[in-house]
């Protein structure tokens, strides 16, 4: 064996090497994500519980000053003035 086979023997294992640290690497964090998902983001049941409980708390939750609520309503009427023209578009108005 002259060294021109060593040399590519050795890169190519090298080359796998590499490949199986860079997959080992991207499958860890597929893995990490998909446990992240899992324990985060919950369906059925447990998922209308918690917009259930959402819901309770926003009902319950004191009202918003006089001033606070007449700028909030302010906004939303230049928003809607704003677009307005495109939404008559949509209607077909």
């Amino acid at each position: 064996m002259n060294s021109n086979e060593n040399t590519s023997t050795s890169n190519i294992k090298i080359f796998f090497l590499k490949t199986l640290i860079v997959s080992g690497a991207f499958f860890s964090i597929f893995l990490l994500i998909i446990f992240w998902i899992n324990a985060n983001f919950q369906a059925g049941p447990a998922f209308w519980g918690k917009i259930e409980e959402q819901i309770y708390r926003a009902a319950d939750e004191p009202e918003l000053p006089p001033e606070k609520k007449e700028k909030i309503i302010s906004a939303l009427r230049k928003i809607g003035e704003k677009y307005r023209p495109y939404i008559d578009a949509l209607k077909g108005e």
